[in-house]
């Protein structure tokens, strides 16, 4: 599948059960808690994982030029850390439709710094 801004797309690899196992771990920055249904739908492949990212959220090296005035930032220059948690409660309180449905530009997530 190719795009015309990104270009052709870069075939996933597949990793080994272990290295799978590692990544699939939770962290103190990453345990879903009580948010974990919203990854119920989530795409196994790699390259379809990005694609719903970035249907999310935009690069914050991006938020000026990407959103101009249309998105509401997210600033992490505060104490709060920008968990995935605390990101993911920024995206579904601005649209509670599931992870995988594409979010108007306004309503992406943007960290800038």
């Amino acid at each position: 599948m190719a795009d015309a801004f990104w270009g052709p797309a870069v075939p996933s690899a597949r990793l080994a059960r272990d290295a799978a196992a590692f990544y699939a771990a939770q962290s103190a920055f990453s345990d879903p808690s009580g948010l974990g249904r919203l990854y119920a739908d989530l795409p196994d492949d790699p390259a379809q994982h990005a694609c719903v990212a970035r249907d999310l959220m935009v690069h914050r090296l991006e938020g000026e030029p990407f959103c101009q005035s249309s998105c509401r930032i997210a600033s992490t220059t505060t104490p709060r850390r920008a968990t995935s948690m605390n990101i993911l409660r920024i995206i579904i309180e601005r649209n509670n439709a599931p992870l995988t449905q594409r979010r108007e530009v306004g309503d992406r997530f943007v960290a800038l710094r």
